[in-house]
């Protein structure tokens, strides 16, 4: 059957009204194709060139930094990788310096006091034996050195005994900055961010942090710059305060006792057993007590910064040894003295979080092994490298330098090729505010200080990153260590010797 004429009009008009829409979807997927091919090569070119950037930087990282093996290299992200050279371009920043992750309002826990647990290295704890003498506490102040008050306790009758004295503004023991010799490793038992000193569960009575003290010594010089241990109600601490403290442990001191000094304070007062998921600038360090590496070292180098000492702080980590401890590294500080200018300035490494202070001696020179021998550190294998231990070089294969005040950005080594050691020479140093120079030595402080003794003791306190890593502890004689009761006293350091 033939079409009518009206019919075929109708597929006349249907035609000529569709082809355009078939033409342009037509068109369409042409350009479609075509862009598509674009893109594709476009991608395809990005990531050639992708390689090839990685492929340069590999091979100037090598030629930079020879210690570097392919290994290492190719553990590293394309962004550590980065040898494009940084200008250092100076800016002023706003520095918080107490962050809104810790509510020191909130109620504490009451002091644990002696319910805290002092445990052997096996995990046992160790008792308190009530038929021990408590110890005679002596207190001598010599009138060479009326600064730094002798503490002593007379021996007991007794072998194989090691001591432990405690120090606070308060009679508890549980304030933010109390400290004791020998200074022992604290465990958290798991709880993490912790505000306060009585949060805290177990000590190691033979794991120290101190490579110096190993609790054989009945009797020790008390640092007088501890008078800045103010006993202020925690919520009510500010910056000024913290700048007190920092004008205090440089006080009549020069350049280098006020290192030392600093040096010593922040290794006894801030524990390192909290677990930390948040940042704690210096505020949060000097409320709570606590700190990891980069806290604790920054708290070191802001107080340095008070007492006209420049500092920077260089974080490092090792690529083989990140592989097995993902996130694992450190962070410490490096410090300039004032008297070296921008061309002999010569940065010392400085980390009381380790323990470890080299006069003269930058992280990159201990890297390209440009040091004395005496001066590698093998520490605890908490990173494990190849040889299941880490050594201080080992640490720091990989360095970032940056600055907790943010007046530089952070930058790493391959962009700092040749130039490492003028990061940070020219930016201007923050000094204690006005407030804190005016009045910042207390009338008087009374200092508590509490001793015993553990009978019984297997082998000396020794420092916890120190290898090897073992106490001595025989097997058959294991468990056998009792604590003396604590015995007591007390005396006032006043402001008027502070001259003297």
């Amino acid at each position: 059957m033939e079409d009518s004429p009206a019919m075929l009009r109708r597929r006349t008009i249907l035609l000529w009204v569709t082809l355009p829409v078939i033409l342009t979807v037509a068109a369409l997927a042409a350009s479609n194709y075509r862009g598509t091919k674009k893109r594709l090569v476009r991608i395809q070119a990005s990531a050639i060139e992708a390689q090839e950037s990685r492929r340069r930087n590999e091979v100037a990282a090598r030629l930079m930094f020879p210690e570097l093996d392919a290994d290492d290299i190719g553990l590293l992200k394309d962004s550590e990788l980065d040898t494009t050279q940084m200008v250092l371009e100076y800016a002023e920043s706003e520095y918080q310096p107490e962050s809104e992750n810790f509510d020191y309002r909130k109620p504490l826990p009451e002091p644990l006091g002696d319910d805290q647990a002092y445990l052997d290295d096996e995990g046992r704890e160790i008792k308190v034996d009530p038929s021990l003498a408590a110890p005679e506490i002596l207190i001598e102040i010599p009138p060479d050195d009326p600064w730094r008050p002798v503490v002593s306790v007379k021996p007991p009758d007794l072998t194989e005994v090691n001591y432990y004295f405690e120090f606070d503004t308060r009679p508890t023991f549980d304030s933010n900055l109390s400290w004791s010799a020998p200074s022992l490793l604290a465990d958290s038992g798991g709880v993490m961010n912790l505000i306060s000193r009585r949060e805290l569960r177990h000590y190691y009575v033979y794991q120290g942090k101190l490579r110096h003290e190993d609790g054989r010594d009945a009797r020790l010089k008390f640092p007088f710059t501890a008078a800045a241990m103010r006993d202020i109600p925690v919520d009510e601490i500010k910056m000024a305060d913290f700048d007190r403290l920092a004008l205090i442990l440089g006080h009549h001191n020069s350049p280098e006792q006020t290192i030392r000094e600093v040096f010593e304070f922040t290794r006894r007062v801030i524990k390192f057993g909290s677990t930390d998921t948040y940042y704690r600038p210096v505020l949060d360090v000097y409320k709570s007590g606590f700190g990891g590496c980069g806290h604790a070292n920054g708290f070191a180098g802001e107080l340095l910064e008070r007492n006209g000492i420049r500092y920077r702080t260089v974080s490092g980590f090792n690529p083989k040894a990140r592989v097995l401890a993902p996130g694992g590294g450190h962070s410490a500080a490096e410090i300039l003295l004032p008297a070296a200018g921008k061309e002999a300035a010569q940065w010392s490494y400085f980390d009381p979080y380790l323990d470890i202070y080299l006069p003269g001696v930058s992280i990159e020179d201990v890297v390209r092994q440009r040091q004395p021998a005496e001066h590698i550190y093998t520490l605890n294998p908490f990173l494990p490298g190849r040889s299941g231990q880490v050594t201080l070089p080992d640490l720091f294969k990989m360095r970032r330098y940056l600055d907790q005040r943010a007046r530089l950005p952070m930058a790493g080594m391959f962009q700092l090729f040749g130039r490492e050691k003028v990061y940070g020479l020219e930016w201007p140093l923050t000094p204690a505010g006005p407030e804190a120079q005016e009045n910042y030595w207390p009338e008087a402080v009374t200092v508590y200080v509490r001793a015993r003794y553990l009978a019984g003791a297997k082998g000396p306190v020794k420092s916890f990153y120190s290898l090897p890593h073992s106490t001595g502890i025989s097997g058959e004689s294991k468990g056998q260590e009792r604590f003396s009761p604590w015995g007591a006293a007390s005396f006032t350091i006043r402001s008027e010797k502070r001259d003297d």
